[in-house]
């Protein structure tokens, strides 16, 4: 007895190679893997080409026969065709971008075998992550199974029973192990006209011809992972893409699957019935509907009313009253009375509003009032880290037109601590203030080193200038596959705020490259001037600065100082935006070896909200991470660790020692970020391991330097060529004056 597994691909490369990983990996014997491309959908020839190269690596550890859609479209149309080029005793369905999970299928295959069922169906595990995340860190364990099962195996005889397992989630055929025989039997087929819904008609229809003689059998173990995808823009699930039909795509699929149904069968008709309220009460209260809404219209309020009019009443008694109120008012087509309902509930749920939340009252000020003054053509505002600092590439523009054009212009700082003193007397407003939603709209020019919040619409007659905050070291946005942060719509949010930046900046070549494919972002608009920021690590004045900053934070004279500059890990943080930190680091052991020469000086990342003054006052280690002006730091530094931070791209500029305290390299490397160049053979400087090989580089520093001399300056010559003390200058005069 064997297996056809059957999965339709469109897109996504990468999401393939999960799958065929997982099922070379899955024990299985007897079967055979029919891949159906659609051709229609990729997006050029070179993308056809790429994955032509991957299936024929595959074709050498799976049984693959490959098939191609032509004059048709769809999973739909997919997965007819694989089935009808199936040979097996059993099919079954996958996508492309969802993978099994360990010998699950073998062990489905093993219990069809035994018993001689129809359809053997498994339990889905939900998840966000690659194959490889998820395994190895064991995140299945926080997702919960979307079919909840009482006993390890179960047999259904019942088909009631069998469909209330499944309608209690989205119905589908994946992760269903199904006799060929009986589906031919059957003569089901997908419904090719319907791009979204085609599994309801084709589930429901294998439910209404199922007799006692055909045995399914649920089985609980996880054996299907189920992934969500991260990427909107350019890799959309089917259930993300949007599109005005779906609704009359989901009627049709529910008129179909009637259709199926016997006329005795009224509970699979009553869990039929309740899918589709569910279904329709989702879309229904997601959303405001105003005027020319898609999801209301006049047709389609219509032809819900009918079907909602011959459903039996009991159907109703599972929902709320206002649900109730919402389903009977489309029952008796009145559809005034339900957008209305709809609404109400919308509007106490979001507090839609002036008076509502802070977005959108935010929203509400800015279209209804600020937008509607004029721009103030000399008014430049600048935002460094969110208005946690005065520094960066923001702070350096600022200071070079203080000092060139300060009386033509009125500058604006966003800081959340007002008591940091700026030069120059700037306006000082807190961030998501209504100050800051003022001078946001009013501004001419925008000066911002990070993200803008996300619900700012930019105006077009404003120039926003994004200076970014370091050469990537680090995978970023749309070159990352699995999102660890806080927010999982990382990418779609970066992608909306990015699209209103007029320019970019860059420092070099290579980054101008990543941002271009990372951010999706337009060449023409990167912008290589070098950052601002690094202006300063070629002062006349260097050395003077050093010894101020020495002296401001308490180091002694005479003491060599290490800075320690590490980022922050995806999967450390407390919520949204908050950001753990664990120092690696022994402290007491350096403090040992190396404390009569130097001190420590600790820098942790911007995003990271954990206090790190418990560490400090032992006069071996100072706190860095309040200082606003990380640049500051490197002049008065000698030797700099960090481990995946960009700071070594700027630092390299004095070409002082770095040293990499990668104890974690492979955990960051593989599963939460990924590198764009190679850690082992170009960066300035050692890979180190353990506490002890970072105390035995530092005491042999000399060496050190001897030994990575050369790549050193390779390295220089790649990442710092542009910086030589005048970016700031070409930013204002190229972009602000030009």
């Amino acid at each position: 007895m064997g297996v056809s597994i059957i999965i339709p691909y469109h897109r996504g490369e990468h999401f393939l190679r999960d799958c065929l990983d997982s099922i070379v990996e899955a024990r299985l014997e007897e079967y055979e893997v029919i891949i159906v491309r659609d051709v229609n959908r990729l997006n050029n020839v070179d993308e056809e080409k790429s994955i032509l190269q991957l299936l024929e690596w595959y074709k050498t550890v799976l049984p693959i026969r490959d098939f191609t859609l032509l004059d048709k479209t769809g999973v739909a149309a997919a997965r007819n065709l694989g089935l009808s080029k199936a040979s097996k005793e059993y099919v079954y369905f996958m996508d492309s971008d969802d993978y099994l999970i360990y010998d699950g299928l073998s062990k489905m295959l093993q219990v069809a075998s035994s018993s001689e069922v129809a359809v053997v169906y498994g339990t889905m595990c939900l998840t966000w992550f690659k194959r490889y995340t998820f395994l190895k860190t064991d995140k299945q364990e926080m997702y919960k199974d979307s079919k909840d099962v009482a006993t390890d195996m179960v047999k259904r005889y019942d088909v009631s029973d069998v469909a209330e397992q499944l309608f209690r989630e989205e119905v589908s055929v994946l992760n269903m192990l199904i006799k060929r025989s009986w589906l031919e039997e059957s003569g089901l087929h997908f419904d090719e006209a319907n791009e979204f819904y085609s599994d309801l008609s084709y589930v429901t229809g294998l439910l209404a011809r199922s007799t006692s003689d055909d045995t399914w059998i649920c089985s609980r173990s996880k054996t299907y992972a189920k992934r969500y995808h991260n990427d909107t823009i350019q890799y959309p699930s089917l259930s993300q893409v949007k599109a005005n039909n779906r609704m009359e795509q989901f009627l049709d699929a529910y008129v179909a699957s009637k259709g199926y149904i016997r006329a005795s069968s009224e509970d699979l008709t009553d869990l039929l019935d309740e899918y589709c309220c569910r279904f329709l009460l989702q879309n229904y209260e997601k959303s405001y509907h105003g005027k020319n809404d898609p999801v209301l219209t006049e047709t389609t309020f219509g032809a819900y009313s009918i079907a909602l009019h011959d459903m039996n009443n009991r159907v109703f008694i599972n929902f709320n009253k206002q649900q109730q109120q919402i389903l009977m008012a489309i029952r008796n087509n009145k559809q005034e009375k339900a957008v209305k309902i709809a609404n109400k509930m919308f509007m106490k749920r979001k507090k839609k509003g002036l008076f509502g939340n802070t977005i959108q009252r935010a929203r509400a000020l800015d279209k209804f009032i600020f937008r509607r003054l004029p721009i103030k053509r000399n008014w430049v505002m600048f935002e460094s880290f969110g208005g946690k600092s005065y520094s960066d590439n923001c702070k350096y523009i600022y200071e070079y037109m203080l000092r060139n054009y300060g009386s033509e212009y009125r500058f604006i700082w966003v800081m959340r601590d007002h008591k940091i003193v700026i030069p120059g007397n700037p306006v000082i407003i807190k961030p998501n203030t209504y100050k800051y939603l003022y001078y946001l709209a009013r501004s001419k020019f925008l000066v911002f080193n990070s993200r803008q919040p996300i619900w700012y619409n930019k105006r077009k007659e404003s120039v926003f200038i994004e200076t970014w905050h370091g050469t990537p070291l680090k995978k970023l946005v749309f070159d990352m596959e699995d999102v660890h942060s806080a927010s999982l719509t990382h990418k779609e949010d970066f992608y909306k705020v990015s699209r209103k930046w007029d320019y970019l900046l860059s420092d070099n070549s290579f980054s101008t490259e990543v941002f271009e494919h990372a951010f999706l972002f337009d060449k023409e608009k990167i912008v290589e001037y070098g950052y601002p920021r690094n202006d300063l690590l070629y002062a006349d004045n260097a050395d003077e600065i050093a010894g101020f900053v020495k002296q401001k934070l308490g180091i002694p004279q005479g003491k060599k100082v290490i800075l320690y500059a590490p980022t922050w890990r995806d999967d450390e943080y407390y919520s949204h935006g908050k950001y753990k930190f664990s120092l690696a680091i022994d402290i007491e052991q350096m403090k040992q070896r190396l404390g009569e020469e130097y001190v420590l000086l600790l820098r942790t990342h911007y995003f990271v909200v954990d206090q790190v003054d418990s560490l400090c006052g032992d006069g071996f280690v100072y706190n860095g991470s309040r200082y606003q002006d990380i640049t500051e730091l490197y002049l008065a530094s000698d030797i700099c660790i960090t481990d995946y931070s960009s700071v070594f791209f700027d630092y390299a500029n004095l070409k002082r020692p770095i040293l990499f305290f990668t104890y974690d390299l492979e955990k960051y490397r593989e599963e939460l970020h990924g590198f764009y160049i190679n850690m082992e053979t170009e960066v300035p400087g050692p890979l180190l391991q353990t506490n002890e090989d970072l105390i035995q580089a530092i005491e042999h520093i000399n060496d050190v330097e001897e030994t990575y001399k050369e790549r050193y300056n390779t390295f220089y010559n790649r990442f710092c060529g542009i910086d030589d003390g005048h970016a700031a200058e070409r930013v204002v005069e190229k972009l602000i004056r030009g």
